[in-house]
C-alpha cells in the first residue's frame, strides 16, 4: 500500500459517544406581518482577524422574508476588537468609527433614514478570548461611539459559539432557497481561526435540548442543533498540535513538508501576548501519516474539555445525521483556494491525494512554496489541510462521506456570512 493510500486510510473508525446534560431550549421568533415594509439591519461583524460591516435590507414579502445586501465595508487597517484589550476606550472611535463613517455617507447618499438604521456590533471567537472586564469596557466605548453618533443601537457584545453556528445555518439555507415549506435544509460545518462550528436541523429536538434552539423564517419553523468548539479553529488546532508533539517529545514533526535546508524555519503558531510564536526547523519536519493520529487526538481531546461537552464525533449518532448533507464554509474554500484547487469545488478520494501528495517527497517544501509562495499560510498549508481532513472525515470527527459535502463560499452570487442570518433574524423579531 502506497504512502497516499495509508494518509487517506489512517482515519478510519467510527467512535459512537454519548452522555449529555440537558437543558431548556431556547426560541427565535417572528411576528408575521403581511404587508412589505423595509427595515435595515446593520451588522458589524468583529472577528478574530478584523471587523467588517454590512448593511441588509429587510422586507417580509408574501412569498417569505426577503433580505438584501445593500453595503459591505471591511478597510484594510481594522485588526480586530480584541486588540484593544489594553486600550478599551479607543476602540469605539479607532475599530468601530471608520466603519460608521462608511454607513452614514451611504445611507445618506442613498436617502435612508438613519434613525431607521438598527446597529448591532456583534464579536466572535477572538473576544471570547478577551478578559471580561476589558470586554466589558471595550463594549461601553463601542456603544458610546454609536449613541454619539444619533444612530440605533440593538445588540453590541459576544455572541456565543452556539448562536453563530445557528445564524450560519440560516444564511446557507435562505440563500440556497430552503427555507420553504417542503424543502430539505443543508447543515453547516465552519470552521475559523479560533473555533469551529457544526449546525443542522433535526427532528428529535428534546434528545439534546441543551444544543436546540428553535428559529422561525416567516410561517416555517426549524429546530437547529448547533454546537461549537472553542479551540477547534485552525490556528487553535495547530497549536494544540504543536504543543501535543512536543509534549510526546517526537523526533521530528509529522505536519510539515521536509526541507533539505538548514535555514528553513516554519511559523508554525503566532506569538500571543507574553508568549513567544511556535516555530518548526524544516530539518525537523517530515510529514507523514502520524499527523492525522495527532490531530484526531487534538479534535477529541479539546472537545472533551469544553463547556458543553458534545463529542465531534457524537454528531455520528444525531437521528437524520446520516442522511444530511452538509457546506463546508470558511477555511474549507479557502484550503481549496490556497491550493490552486477551487475549481473542483469538491473534496473526493482523488483530490485529496493529489492534495496531500505535495506535502510528502525529499524536499517537499519546494514544491509547496513554488505553488502557495513561503508566506505563513503557505507555511502552514499541510498541517491546515490534514486537520481540516481529520475533522470531516475521520472516525474522531464528523465521518462524513465525500459525497455528503459541498465547498461554499457563496450561493447564487451572495458571500456566506453569518451575519445575513443574524440580521434575518432579528428584523423579523422585531416586526
Amino acid at each position: 500500500m502506497g504512502l497516499i493510500e495509508r494518509l487517506l486510510l489512517v482515519t478510519a473508525g467510527v467512535m459512537r459517544l454519548s452522555g449529555i446534560v440537558f437543558v431548556g431550549i431556547a426560541f427565535f421568533g417572528y411576528s408575521h406581518v403581511h404587508a412589505s415594509t423595509a427595515a435595515y439591519e446593520a451588522v458589524i461583524d468583529a472577528g478574530s482577524s478584523g471587523t467588517r460591516l454590512y448593511l441588509y435590507e429587510y422586507r417580509n414579502e408574501p412569498q417569505g422574508p426577503v433580505m438584501s445586501l445593500l453595503l459591505e465595508d471591511e478597510p484594510d487597517k481594522l485588526r480586530g476588537l480584541s486588540t484593544y484589550a489594553d486600550k478599551p476606550a479607543q476602540a469605539g472611535q479607532g475599530e468601530i468609527g471608520p466603519l460608521l463613517d462608511g454607513l452614514e455617507t451611504f445611507v445618506k447618499t442613498k436617502g435612508i433614514d438613519p434613525k431607521a438604521v438598527s446597529v448591532s456590533v456583534l464579536a466572535t471567537a477572538g473576544m471570547r478570548l478577551v478578559e471580561p472586564g476589558a470586554a466589558q469596557r471595550i463594549y461601553d466605548s463601542v456603544r458610546q461611539e454609536i449613541g454619539r453618533r444619533g444612530l440605533v443601537a440593538r445588540e453590541v457584545g459576544t455572541i456565543t459559539g452556539q448562536s453563530e453556528g445557528i445564524y450560519a445555518w440560516v444564511d446557507v439555507n435562505y440563500l440556497k432557497g430552503n427555507l420553504r415549506l417542503g424543502q430539505t435544509t443543508d447543515g453547516i460545518v465552519e470552521i475559523g481561526g479560533a473555533s469551529a462550528q457544526v449546525a443542522l436541523a433535526v427532528s428529535s429536538p428534546n434528545r439534546h435540548s441543551g444544543f436546540v434552539r428553535r428559529v422561525q423564517i416567516g410561517e416555517q419553523s426549524y429546530d437547529v442543533l448547533s454546537v461549537s468548539y472553542l479551540g477547534l479553529g485552525q490556528n487553535e488546532a495547530r497549536r494544540a498540535m504543536l504543543e501535543q508533539i512536543a509534549a510526546d517529545a517526537l523526533a521530528s514533526n509529522p505536519c510539515y513538508p521536509n526541507s533539505q535546508s538548514d535555514s528553513v524555519v516554519f511559523e508554525a503558531a503566532k506569538g500571543r501576548k507574553g508568549v513567544a510564536a511556535l516555530t518548526v526547523a524544516g530539518n525537523k519536519s517530515s510529514f507523514t501519516p502520524a499527523c492525522f493520529d495527532v490531530y484526531a487526538n487534538v479534535v477529541q481531546s479539546t472537545a472533551a474539555r469544553a463547556i458543553n461537552r458534545f463529542p465531534v464525533a457524537q454528531f455520528q449518532s444525531v437521528p437524520g445525521f446520516e442522511r444530511s448533507r452538509f457546506v463546508l464554509m470558511a477555511s474549507f474554500y479557502h484550503k481549496l483556494r490556497d491550493w490552486d484547487l477551487i475549481a473542483e469545488k469538491r473534496l473526493d478520494r482523488s483530490l485529496l491525494a493529489e492534495l496531500f501528495s505535495r506535502c510528502v517527497g525529499t524536499d517537499a517544501w519546494v514544491t509547496v512554496s513554488e505553488q502557495q509562495g513561503t508566506g505563513f499560510f503557505a507555511q502552514n498549508a499541510c498541517a491546515n489541510a490534514t486537520y481540516l481532513y481529520t475533522f470531516i472525515f475521520s472516525g474522531r470527527g464528523l465521518a462524513l462521506s465525500h459525497s455528503r459535502v459541498q465547498v461554499l463560499d457563496e450561493v447564487n452570487g451572495e458571500s456566506l456570512t453569518w451575519t445575513r442570518g443574524y440580521a434575518l433574524l432579528a428584523a423579523g423579531s422585531s416586526k
